[in-house]
């Protein structure tokens, strides 16, 4: 996470982007090594408007690789990922958010209950980056896996 926060921090540089391939391929050979974490391998959850720095914004209570000047706005332009009404990753982000509780406004807090209510509804979400999120940022274990 250091190299991937470093290549973040200093603006997703090309130079810097190798690092953060080969730090992310080293996890496979730690014993620890499970094939549920495959999924994280992508350059989807790692690359500067990915995944990761999405839930980085959270954990760290700023954005991170983002123009956004919030964690808040990091989390409502997180939402609108996805196609037509399908946004898969909403739980994802919901739960990490949840997890960490980032400071708002009360406007923005009561944005945020809004926001929760996608988890009762009818979509599908994408759950495969739930078993590396619960390892890496061990803190949202108990409500990604429940």
């Amino acid at each position: 996470m250091n190299v991937a926060l470093r290549y973040y921090d200093a603006g997703a540089p090309e130079d810097l982007r190798d690092g953060v391939f080969a730090a992310v391929y080293r996890l496979t050979r730690y014993r620890f090594w499970r094939e549920e974490f495959a999924p994280a391998l992508a350059w989807d959850f790692w690359n500067a408007k990915g995944i990761l720095p999405v839930l980085l914004s959270f954990k760290l209570q700023r954005p991170v690789s983002s123009g956004s000047p919030t964690s808040y706005d990091v989390l409502a332009a997180a939402l609108t990922r996805g196609r037509d009404a399908n946004h898969p990753l909403r739980r994802l982000f919901l739960l990490t958010w949840a997890t960490y509780q980032p400071m708002t406004t009360d406007r923005q807090a009561a944005a945020v209950e809004r926001f929760m209510e996608y988890l009762a509804g009818e979509e599908a979400f994408d759950r495969r980056y739930d078993e590396f999120v619960s390892a890496l940022l061990p803190e949202t274990r108990n409500l990604l896996r429940g």
